[in-house]
């Protein structure tokens, strides 16, 4: 019976010898899975505050009507994907996908196909991204309520890229806001959701059977002339 009894208490003693090692080892690895991250992805305080002011002054200009200074906060290539999408859009033609400009095809058909149908031939001339934001402002085709109710949180930084969680009315959006470091200054960088909208795009026709046509003709069917 001494016997036994020396066997069980061993038996406890190195269960509690294996429990106390295993919680050891779990919170040695939250640890150094702690310090891994923090290492991998340091904040940048000062990064982070120019990001949200770029934010806060392109939402500012936006409800107050500034289409200048709004655009001031977003990366110029857009402007230039504007005007590639013009060019092909002067003869008054439907697009097709081989008149892509970019990696997001359907996008570039949707969007030529909103110029041609939707904007004057004589303003679509003399377009740029200025005069569009001020036309979709006057005419006020995105309610400001909506704008006021956006705001950035947590921010990941990596090099001259940056991307910002976007909450709508304090809930969380699926959808990230990307910046670009340009020089000195952090802009939004719309371009980089382009590829997220084509796999929108792609995923809607997959899931109710439309032709890439069909779909591009319901979107611009549903968007207000300028």
């Amino acid at each position: 019976m001494a016997s036994f009894r020396r066997l069980s208490a061993l038996k406890v003693m190195a269960c509690r010898h294996i429990r106390s090692s295993l919680w050891l080892a779990l919170l040695f690895a939250f640890v150094v899975t702690g310090m891994i991250t923090s290492c991998a992805h340091p904040r940048d305080l000062a990064k982070e505050t120019q990001i949200k002011n770029t934010f806060s002054a392109c939402k500012t200009a936006l409800l107050n009507g500034q289409a200048g200074q709004a655009l001031a906060c977003i990366s110029p290539k857009v402007e230039d994907y504007l005007a590639r999408l013009k060019a092909g859009s002067q003869d008054n033609r439907v697009s097709t996908e081989a008149d892509s400009v970019s990696s997001s095809p359907s996008i570039d058909l949707f969007l030529r196909t909103a110029l041609v149908r939707k904007v004057p031939r004589d303003l679509r001339s003399h377009l740029t991204l200025e005069l569009l934001l001020q036309s979709i402002m006057v005419k006020r085709l995105v309610d400001p309520r909506d704008i006021e109710q956006l705001d950035l949180g947590r921010i990941d930084i990596s090099g001259d890229h940056a991307t910002a969680e976007l909450y709508y009315q304090d809930s969380r959006l699926a959808l990230s806001l990307p910046f670009v470091q340009e020089g000195k200054d952090w802009k939004i960088d719309i371009m980089t959701l382009l590829p997220y909208a084509e796999v929108l795009m792609r995923l809607d026709r997959a899931i109710s059977g439309k032709t890439e046509n069909q779909q591009v003709e319901l979107l611009v069917n549903g968007l207000p002339s300028l």
